[in-house]
Parts: structure tokens; sequence; C-alpha cells
């Protein structure tokens, strides 16, 4: 068995292990190109015998690339990412920020009245003595005058701080170099050594 026959489906030992832990080197070189560049490069070894051992219970199959993803993760993945720390501490994802703040502050006043005027009468009568005709006896004439005014005042105040960040032109190109720089020596020379040693032994076959 060779090392090219450790995929399922076009997914390798690589797809495996970011599905147990995210590889942290994922910005610089996406899962499906690690593990064709890999097989590219170290896919004619053949298999090392702790590869073989594992694979002698069912094949190349999901249980036994799993297994592989967590021993290479058990040996690998903690240098892994502290290389990754190394590499990109000095690098900020942001070079620029500019930040913009409005202050608002407003007030409305409103008043409304009604008035109202209002005469009423009240008038009693009587009848005279044996006579059923009624005559007036008094009145009262009433006038009045309602006034109803409402006053009131809103005022509101607020404040919107809007902040944009980015890289400048010029570091742009430092964080294409710096990728550059990973892919090259974290995965290929560092990452990529590591499985081929750990899946594959010295010996090529040749056809």
């Amino acid at each position: 068995m060779l090392v090219r026959d450790l995929m399922i489906d076009g997914k390798g030992l690589f797809y495996y292990m970011n599905e147990i832990k995210t590889l942290p080197f994922i910005p610089a070189m996406g899962i499906e190109t690690m593990d064709k560049m890999f097989i590219g490069l170290h896919g004619m070894k053949t298999v090392s015998p702790v590869v073989a051992s594992i694979m002698l219970n069912g094949g190349v199959n999901e249980t036994n690339m799993s297994t592989l993803a967590n021993m290479l993760l058990a040996m690998y993945g903690m240098t892994w990412n502290r290389l990754y720390e190394l590499y990109t501490q000095d690098m900020p994802l942001e070079t620029y920020s500019m930040t913009t703040t409005e202050h608002h502050k407003g007030s409305e006043t409103s008043s409304s009245s009604t008035s109202s005027e209002t005469t009423s009468e009240d008038l009693d009568k009587v009848s005279g003595y044996n006579s059923e005709t009624m005559v007036d006896d008094s009145a009262k004439n009433i006038d009045r005058t309602d006034l109803m005014e409402n006053e009131g005042t809103r005022s509101d105040e607020r404040t919107i701080t809007k902040e944009v960040k980015g890289l400048q032109g010029s570091r742009v190109e430092e964080v294409n170099k710096l990728v550059r720089f990973i892919r090259q020596n974290l995965i290929i020379d560092e990452v990529f050594n590591n499985v081929a040693n750990f899946t594959g032994s010295l010996f090529y076959q040749n056809y």
C-alpha cells in the first residue's frame, strides 16, 4: 500500500485531522489543496509499519483514517500550533483604524389650548291659584367659560460611533509574503514532512 492510497473520496489525512481539530494554518492553504499537494509530494512512498498495522483491520475506511488523524495530532498538533503562532504573532490583522463619532442633541416643545364657552338658564315655574297655567317664578342665568392648556417638552441626545479597520496598501504585500512563508516553511517543509515521516517509509515505489 502507498501513501497515496490514504484517501477516501478525495479526502485525505488533513481533512480528517481538521474534522477533529481545526488546523491553524488553513488561512494560508485550504484543506483540499493540502491533501492533494501532500499526495503529490509524498504519495509514492510505501506506508509505514504503523499505518500498515492499522489498515489490516478494515483497510482504508473512515474509522482507520480518523485513528491516524488522531495519532498525528497527538504527536505534532501542539508543535504546529506553536509554530503558527510564532510566525504570525507580530503581524497585525489591521494596520489602520478610522473612527467617526456623530453626536446628536435635539429638543421639541409643543403646546395646545382649548377654549369653550357655555351659557345655561335655569327657569322655575309655578301654577297660579286655581289655575293650571304655569307662570315664571324665578330664573337663574349661568355663563361659563372653560380654558384648557397643555404644554410639553421632549429632548433627546444620542452618540453614534463607527469604526472602520483594514490593511493599508503597503501592508497587504507583507501579509501576502507571510502567507507564502507559512506555506513553504511551515506547511510544506515542516507539516508535510512530519506527516510523511509518520505515514510513509523511507522508500518510494518505482513503476
